[in-house]
């Protein structure tokens, strides 16, 4: 399945469709990816993608920092999202 890509925000992209059924928010090399395992999210995790192109190894918990500033971005983005699918309806 090819991720759907949605338009860059702020020099920032959500993509829907990485995996089946997690989402993911990338900032520069960081990449945030929320799983979803049926209807319950999992464990956010943290790529480097300069370093680990592959997500080999998440580094949540290496870059606590980071995770928490990413969360809430990528939270806004895809409200902002499902605001703008929600009116095309």
């Amino acid at each position: 399945m090819r991720p759907t890509h949605y338009p860059r925000c702020f020099g920032h992209s959500l993509n829907v469709g990485d995996l089946a059924g997690e989402k993911a928010f990338r900032r520069g090399p960081w990449k945030f990816v929320q799983p979803r395992n049926r209807k319950q999210p999992g464990d956010p995790m943290l790529f480097n993608l300069d370093e680990d192109l592959a997500k080999a190894h998440d580094l949540a918990d290496r870059y606590p920092e980071r995770l928490a500033e990413l969360m809430p971005a990528h939270a806004a983005i895809a409200a902002s999202i499902s605001k703008q699918s929600a009116g095309r309806r």
